[in-house]
């Protein structure tokens, strides 16, 4: 007799691996199908083209499959249709913070001289060796520590805890160091340090402002207090951007807005990494501006944390990405697998 019942999806995994955890039913009941889940769910569903978690929802036939993610798309450009057959979005990023669902953005950007141009790409993202080289600038991070001392040291911005997504390890240490010069409490959060928790535990409880982030807190991690977040790694994925930009998008009864500081370098005509502008189509940029908002007036006053700026003027920027150029081109390592060849024999 089959017993209708609801199956996590994340659950089930542990199930067929064998497991047997409090609240689950031991594997063999699954195997042996004696009870039928009736829907299955499955929550960050990008991840539904990875082998074990492809074989669970295959595995369960059932008469409905929630999948919730935030992020549909994939770096590897891997298809969820391939699993779960054709869907739709039904509410974009901008249309829930116009519905007050999430944070809203207020954006400002840094613009530096560093010249990437010159820094590779291999189809999906910057080559990291190249992009350490050229940002790892002292200058650099000094523009980001001078903006977070102008704007967010006293009144409601000084309160805020943020995060600084940084290029590497190295990167990381270097612009906590100078944040801490600065007055500033920060600490580097990467896989090299070695008190994670403590230092972790200490950010939740206000005595760290800033973690200086690579590689940690892109994807699953929750802090709905974060306020500011500082774009400081170059990325031309916008789904390891957009991924960023989510842990700032919780709110809180206190918080309505994140502050999202863009680091924009030289990029060439070619190849310019994510933005918020680019992101959102939005081709209007005014400084701490509301990045869902394109009908700002000269003279008018931004308002935030009871800092007040007044529209100077509006400058209007170029919001073609990568991917909007070349999303659908190939890299020489794609090009190879599809045609089972070298990557040599492809650039030869």
């Amino acid at each position: 007799m089959c017993l209708p019942i609801i199956l996590k999806i994340l659950s089930a995994i542990r199930l067929l691996r064998g497991k047997k955890e409090n609240n689950f039913l031991p594997s063999e009941i699954w195997q042996k199908k004696i009870v039928r889940p009736i829907l299955t769910y499955a929550d960050e569903a990008h991840h539904a083209v990875a082998p074990i978690l492809k074989r669970v929802i295959q595995y369960y036939d059932t008469d409905f499959t929630v999948r919730l993610t935030a992020t549909d798309q994939r770096p590897d450009k891997k298809k969820l249709e391939t699993v779960f057959g054709t869907y739709s979005t039904s509410l974009s990023l901008k249309e829930a913070m116009e519905k007050e669902i999430v944070a809203k953005a207020n954006v400002y950007r840094i613009e530096t001289n560093i010249d990437l141009s010159k820094v590779r790409f291999n189809g999906k993202d910057y080559v990291n060796a190249d992009l350490e080289k050229r940002i790892r600038v002292t200058s650099r991070n000094e523009l980001i520590v001078n903006v977070l001392n102008e704007y967010f040291l006293e009144g409601e911005a000084g309160k805020r805890q943020g995060v600084i997504f940084c290029v590497n390890v190295a990167h990381a240490n270097e612009m906590a160091k100078l944040l801490n010069q600065a007055g500033i409490l920060a600490s580097s959060y990467t896989r090299q340090t070695k008190n994670q928790d403590t230092v972790m535990n200490a950010f939740k409880q206000k005595e760290i402002r800033f973690l200086c982030a690579c590689n940690m807190i892109s994807e699953g991690w929750d802090y709905p207090e974060l306020g500011i977040l500082v774009m400081a790694r170059p990325t031309l994925s916008k789904v390891l951007y957009l991924q960023q930009i989510g842990r700032g998008l919780r709110k809180t009864d206190r918080k309505k807005n994140v502050i999202v500081i863009d680091v924009v370098d030289e990029y060439g005509a070619m190849v310019k990494a994510c933005n918020m502008h680019s992101i959102f189509a939005n081709p209007y940029y005014v400084p701490f501006g509301d990045i869902t908002k394109m009908d700002y007036k000269p003279g008018e006053m931004v308002i935030i944390d009871g800092m007040e700026e007044r529209i100077e003027r509006i400058s209007e920027i170029d919001i073609d990405s990568f991917e909007d150029k070349y999303g659908n081109y190939l890299s020489q390592e794609q090009i190879a697998r599809e045609y089972f060849v070298s990557t040599g024999t492809v650039i030869s």
